[in-house]
């Protein structure tokens, strides 16, 4: 077998042009970029995370905006962790028995 030690830098070189061609909306070079990407063993989660990075403008947002994580993950796992969310319970009001925060000061 044969090792290529330009391997990583080669991947590197293809993350970011294909970042460029996302944000250039090239369609054209696209589509032979995908076989390409393909064939140098990019999986589906990898392609998804650079468009969003590729499509992301942190200047278009509000100061306090908090990204939507989970459209890096497949659409079942999202699924499954909102069902998998315990519901909160109310704190008791006047409950006798509940720890009380002490101060030190």
């Amino acid at each position: 077998m044969t090792v290529n030690v330009f391997a990583d830098e080669w991947r590197d070189c293809l993350r970011f042009h294909y970042i460029y061609v996302l944000r250039s909306n090239d369609k054209r070079t696209l589509a032979s970029l995908m076989t390409v990407m393909n064939e140098a063993g990019f999986r589906e989660d990898e392609l998804r995370e650079l468009a969003v990075r590729a499509t992301a403008h942190v200047d278009d947002v509000p100061a306090d905006f908090v990204p939507d994580l989970n459209i890096l993950q497949p659409e079942a796992a999202v699924e499954q962790s909102v069902e998998a969310e315990p519901e909160e319970t109310p704190p008791a009001e006047n409950d006798s028995d509940a720890p009380k925060q002490l101060s030190l000061f």
